[in-house]
């Protein structure tokens, strides 16, 4: 088989790999979204313990390996349905890992215009943070993960007062300093992986949403500035951006009538602002952070490794015009054994089984290897068996292929 022909055979077996997980992972993600809206609806005046409840998507991508799928009678009929159904439409694969580059391009490209529309734009001093500034009307933003740099329009500079611009620039580097451009970035990832879920981009609104209130509330409470102080700012830069977006109808606009909700929302948030502790809430991030941990290891100890032993032994005849398949059975295991060197068979029991088949064609046996999921595996050694022998214990030397680099990163998926 030429050598691309087997890459194109190995990239299906790796696209149809991932695809059985993605579903699976889907279908959680379907329960724990609808979870987390009605949980959401119930800790509506607690902004922390609804930001917080975003860290369980985090799970998602980890629960497709799940020893669930195959222990559940229905759960195990899907699995078998979707197994058959990757060998039947191999093309179903391709289309996803197609769906999945061209999301990735999509917003690298993106990121990439941004960087280099941030890295064009002047640079100055704005209450003793650098700050960028653009002449384009739009909100103030961070951007950035490893160096993040903080985005001013420049109508701000010129309207606003040093205290003004200050409190501006501190909501920024709240957003920063809390970690929610990684945030963002991660659910950006999910989104590229689940393309074929739009549900995804639907919360991500939400997910913003909750991510403003938590950093306004962090805001205020360090900046120690009033709720009216503090909500006039954000009235003043709509007044102002708004403004600027008449006079430039090409322009982003800041806010329009879709938004006045979240915008109504949000002031209502400021004006009901009180002080919290905040050592409560770092214990409790605290205790977040080590249920995750927990959470990753107990998803650990039910699912299956990234790569399983396979004990299955398969005896299949071949007579010339076609191979006749036999599984494993603990009858099988009793007359065959194997090392890293040899394959052991018991040769009057395993004969007399061959005859209760009617074998006539030669005798091969296929084993060892190993299984990312149960049927879904590779890698595995085999060796003829010839009839004619006459020891007891018939030994057989095979020999382990090399891995490819293909090989190598299958077993690594």
């Amino acid at each position: 088989m030429p050598d691309w022909l087997q890459a194109v055979g190995m990239f299906d077996v790796c696209a149809a790999y991932i695809l059985i997980q993605v579903v699976r992972c889907a279908a959680f993600f379907f329960v724990l979204a609808a979870l987390v809206m009605l949980l959401r609806s119930v800790l509506c005046r607690c902004v922390f313990g609804k930001g917080m409840l975003w860290l369980s998507f985090v799970f998602v991508p980890f629960l497709g390996r799940l020893k669930l799928f195959y222990e559940d009678g229905a759960a195990e009929w899907v699995s078998a349905y979707l197994m058959k159904l990757m060998n039947d439409v191999p093309w179903a694969g391709r289309i996803y890992a197609a769906g999945v580059l061209a999301a990735v391009c999509r917003a690298a490209a993106s990121r990439f215009l941004l960087w280099r529309s941030i890295h064009a734009m002047e640079e100055v001093s704005v209450a003793g943070w650098r700050v960028r500034v653009t002449d384009m009307k739009v909100t103030p933003f961070a951007a950035g993960l490893i160096r993040p740099q903080i985005v001013l329009p420049d109508i701000m500079l010129h309207t606003f007062s040093s205290g003004e611009l200050a409190l501006v620039v501190q909501h920024e580097q709240t957003h920063i300093r809390l970690g929610h451009l990684w945030c963002f970035a991660a659910w950006e990832m999910l989104s590229c992986l689940f393309w074929f879920q739009p549900l995804f981009r639907k919360l991500q609104k939400y997910l913003r949403a909750d991510m403003e209130e938590v950093c306004d509330r962090v805001c205020m409470q360090n900046s120690h500035e009033t709720a009216a102080a503090y909500g006039g700012v954000l009235l003043k830069s709509l007044q102002l951006l708004c403004h600027a977006q008449r006079e430039h109808t090409t322009a982003a606009a800041y806010v329009s009538e879709k938004d006045f909700k979240e915008i109504k929302r949000r002031m209502l948030k400021i004006a009901g602002f009180r002080p919290y502790q905040k050592r409560i809430w770092v214990c409790l991030s605290m205790l977040a952070a080590a249920f995750s941990c927990l959470a990753f290891v107990m998803i650990r100890q039910v699912s299956f490794a990234r790569l399983n032993e396979d004990d299955t032994v398969l005896v299949y005849e071949f007579d010339g015009t076609g191979a006749a398949f036999w599984e494993c059975s603990d009858r099988l295991r009793q007359m065959i054994s194997y090392d890293d060197s040899y394959v052991y068979v018991k040769r009057e029991a395993f004969e007399r089984y061959l005859r209760s088949r009617k074998v006539q064609g030669e005798v091969f046996l296929v084993f060892g290897g190993y299984y990312k999921l149960p049927g879904f595996g590779t890698g595995a050694y085999s060796c003829q068996y010839e009839t004619d022998g006459q020891e007891r214990i018939v030994r057989i030397p095979y020999e382990k292929p090399r891995d490819s680099w293909m090989m190598e990163l299958f077993k690594r998926l």
